[in-house]
């Protein structure tokens, strides 16, 4: 016990000092070792994401070096889930299928995020033959569905894919790939079906690649199995789409609409998308529409803007540098746009930008420039950029500049229309790594509809990388609430002095019950150790859950 002795005055040092926010739960830091891998440690993380059952995926590049060996790189998925971590993937080895091991470069990767799967569907450069592979990694089975050069699985040729437009997968593990059919090049969309098998989505369908070395894009695939792609009819763009065996065109841009993109569907089977509406006048607004039933609706340039104090919007255009629009459950969409004309209360007016959440019909406003922030201070009026991704259930996670008494300050927040922001953490705040506070120096952007630095599932849990001072780069899991704090040993609902003592008990029984085995296992890692310990002094100290 005298090492936990000793441990304590550092603890309220840090605490009565300030700077420590409500601890995260840290997955995974460059330098630690990788789960698996003898002499493996992380040397770079990227593409975090957690599914609706809390389990967390992210990349890894890894560095191996065996005492007295040279120094080896490789690239895996690790996965993550109640304070235990695996190697799911990886380029050591080979895969079912092939002959030859993985390359370290090209891994990307989609994942469910509705309902309750933690599949993935990667796409793998393999690096000996520099061939592509779309790979569905689910209930630990692992399965090639398409590869350069191959044979295509309902025949007609060999595949072509591009790691430019990867995979996507629903909550029910059915993945939608696109490529082209040598000989030919002809643009191809195949569904693969957990249960049922492949089915065609276009084939031979009559319909373009959008462009020349890019098939069919930005596919998405919705809850039910129904499809959407972007394509060409002719010279015009097209958005396509397949449900039950048919494919049909949902909105071209030879009619009102023009200059199409980012399109996905919903739960509901509606569409949105962005693009440019054409009145009988030839007058033109640039919007979000959605599309359900055969009828439009949506968010469209100089109309008032959702929850703003008398503002219109803007052009409904890039507020980052990816796709806009995502979507959410009962037929909602996630889309990032501009306001303009929004009164500044001296009389004049301003330009702002916001993530707003909408049917079509009904909007609501997730964050917007100038609120005010969860913390204090405002979402910065001077030098506003937000980066954001949204989950199913409406949660917005977005890293956002705030300004707080004269000071620009870079933060991480998790907005819900009409709940409000909850910051999660900012630079300048502390994270127990190893029992070490380390201050955070800098926070990675999420976007939207990519793995890129951050996620949010339906349940509001958030992933998100960070950079902290003489570590480096570090995924940070932030669950939402609702849960028994892992710090409340004795469950009585609050933190305390008492739990400490709670703690101490259940470590220094011999034999323990169950329930003390249970109470000091704080990490949940299966044993009662030191480490828990400095697990409950993370949790003691962030009093994000008492």
């Amino acid at each position: 016990m005298q090492r936990v002795c000793a441990v304590v005055p550092v603890v309220m040092s840090a605490v009565l000092a300030g700077g420590v926010s409500a601890q995260p739960v840290v997955v995974a830091v460059v330098g630690q070792p990788v789960p698996g891998v003898q002499d493996g440690t992380h040397d770079r993380l990227f593409s975090p994401v957690v599914t609706d059952d809390g389990v967390v995926h992210f990349i890894t590049d890894m560095d191996i070096q065996p005492p007295g060996s040279s120094l080896s790189e490789e690239r895996g998925v690790v996965s993550y889930d109640a304070g235990v971590s695996w190697l799911t993937v990886s380029s050591i080895g080979t895969l079912p299928g092939s002959s030859v091991s993985m390359d370290n470069g090209g891994f990307t990767f989609a994942v469910a995020r509705a309902g309750l799967s933690s599949g993935l569907v990667l796409s793998i450069d393999d690096g000996v033959t520099n061939d592509q592979l779309f790979v569905s990694v689910q209930g630990g089975s692992t399965e090639i569905l398409l590869r350069d050069d191959a044979p295509m699985p309902l025949g007609g040729g060999t595949a072509m894919i591009t790691p430019n437009q990867p995979p996507e997968i629903n909550d029910a593990g059915q993945v939608v790939a696109t490529g082209e059919v040598n000989p030919g090049r002809e643009p191809f969309a195949l569904l693969f079906d957990p249960v049922t098998g492949v089915e065609a989505v276009a084939l031979d369908s009559g319909f373009g690649a959008f462009s020349m070395n890019s098939p069919f894009e930005t596919p998405s695939v919705n809850s039910s199995g129904k499809v959407l792609l972007r394509a060409r009819d002719g010279s015009d763009v097209v958005l396509l789409g397949y449900e039950s065996g048919s494919l049909a065109t949902v909105v071209s841009a030879a009619g009102a609409f023009g200059e199409l993109s980012d399109g996905v569907t919903g739960d509901d089977g509606s569409v949105a998308f962005q693009g440019l509406f054409r009145d009988a006048s030839n007058n033109t607004d640039r919007g979000l529409f959605v599309e359900r039933g055969g009828s439009f609706s949506g968010l469209v340039t100089g109309m008032p803007a959702p929850q703003t104090l008398g503002g219109t919007l803007g052009e409904i255009s890039v507020v980052t540098a990816t796709s806009q629009v995502e979507a959410l459950s009962q037929g909602r969409y996630a889309v990032g746009l501009r306001t303009m004309n929004e009164p500044n209360g001296s009389g004049g007016s301003r330009v702002g930008q916001g993530v707003f959440i909408t049917d079509g019909q009904t909007d609501l406003a997730a964050v917007r420039q100038y609120e005010a922030a969860d913390g204090g201070g405002v979402f910065d009026v001077a030098s506003f950029t937000i980066n954001w991704t949204s989950g199913t259930e409406g949660h917005v996670l977005h890293r956002t500049n705030i300004t707080r008494d004269g000071q620009f300050v870079r933060a991480a927040f998790r907005s819900v229309p009409g709940v409000g922001s909850e910051r999660l953490i900012e630079v300048g705040e502390s994270v127990m790594v190893d029992g070490v506070l380390r201050e955070v120096t800098g926070i990675e952007r999420p976007e939207p509809r990519r793995s890129s630095a951050g996620q949010v599932n339906a349940s509001g849990d958030a992933v998100l990388l960070v950079t902290l001072e003489d570590v480096g780069t570090a995924l940070l899991l932030f669950p939402n609430g609702d849960q028994r704090c892992p710090a409340d040993v004795n469950g009585d609902g609050t933190l305390n002095d008492s739990d400490f003592f709670a703690w101490v008990t259940a470590f220094v029984s011999d034999p323990r019950t169950a329930e003390q085995e249970e109470a000091c296992d704080v990490n949940r890692d299966g044993s009662c150790s030191d480490s828990d310990f400095f697990a409950w002094v993370t949790e003691f100290i962030g009093a994000g859950c008492g």
